[in-house]
């Protein structure tokens, strides 16, 4: 009797001090997120600047440090709910897979890489920005998954949830890509003096393109998603700092659309800002009472 009441004795000690690493992580984790949304902010300025010139090379640095924090907060909030070893992982395996697409690209080979790399290979600022465009793709695909996930938090038990995840997370990255790819061509007019046909596809881009820009956000998701499905037992609120660097994301190219006049743009991106907003917000709890109620009505009694 009195050995089975030392190993229980053992055991909640054990449980508490995990509880109280858990926590200290969890603190350490909040004040580095704290740290690195106040760079984020500061840098935001300098930023929309660049954008609204988009005919200069003398502020891209600030591009490329934005992503760089845009990165580092995605990776600590994803390691809020997975283990950090699986969320460096799955960003350096969408990293690798969009160096890869660089390197065809540069070498001549299929263009199915172009939006890894909106500048070209053989200008002055490719050197200064190819390195961001990979860590890009991380904060894109990470947090518009974290978005999906928001969105269908109410369905997380239902049989189909990882398909659906994956087909609302290729939808939110084909209509930022359909907001940013304009912008790339309008900073390529205006630095090289060349533009594509405006009345071709969309703002100059076949839409074949983005087929194929869907083929590899599904591949890339596929390869990535075993690494970032959470095995712990406890299930715990999913966190809203994806729609925020979403939100952000967005942003940036709803200002860039202003200053450029380019009013499908400004009017799909916010379209797609405002719905993604609303959905992912009413799905992380907002509103979760009424669909329980549709879903399961409450019989009348006798």
């Amino acid at each position: 009797m009195l050995k089975s009441h030392t190993t229980t004795s053992k055991i909640s000690l054990q449980g508490t001090k995990t509880e109280a690493v858990e926590q200290e992580n969890l603190s350490i984790t909040s004040k580095l997120q704290a740290v690195l949304w106040g760079a984020l902010v500061l840098v935001c300025l300098p930023v929309i600047n660049c954008l609204r010139q988009l005919d200069s090379s003398q502020d891209v640095v600030w591009v490329g440090l934005l992503v760089v924090l845009a990165t580092g907060i995605t990776i600590v909030s994803l390691s809020r709910e997975l283990p950090a070893q699986n969320s460096i992982f799955a960003s350096i395996l969408i990293a690798a897979i969009a160096i890869i697409i660089q390197v065809v690209v540069a070498h001549g080979g299929p263009s199915l890489g172009q939006y890894f790399n909106p500048l070209q290979p053989d200008d002055k600022l490719f050197h200064k920005l190819v390195w961001a465009a990979p860590l890009l793709w991380v904060v894109v695909l990470l947090n518009a998954r974290g978005v999906a996930r928001l969105i269908l938090q109410s369905a997380r038990r239902t049989k189909n949830y990882g398909i659906w995840v994956l087909v609302v997370t290729v939808l939110l990255v084909m209509f930022w890509q359909l907001g940013f790819e304009p912008l790339v061509n309008k900073f390529k007019a205006n630095h090289y003096g060349t533009s594509k046909n405006i009345h071709e596809g969309w703002y100059g881009n076949s839409w074949f393109n983005f087929v194929k820009l869907a083929v590899i956000v599904s591949a890339t998701l596929l390869l990535v998603t075993p690494s970032l499905i959470n095995k712990s037992p406890k299930e715990t609120r999913l966190s809203v700092q994806p729609l925020f660097i979403w939100l952000l994301l967005s942003s940036l190219v709803i200002i860039s659309a202003w200053v450029h006049q380019l009013l499908g743009v400004l009017l799909l991106t916010f379209g797609q800002a405002t719905f993604s907003t609303i959905f992912a917000l009413h799905g992380n709890g907002l509103g979760k009472g009424h669909a329980k109620e549709i879903i399961y009505p409450q019989l009348p009694k006798e």
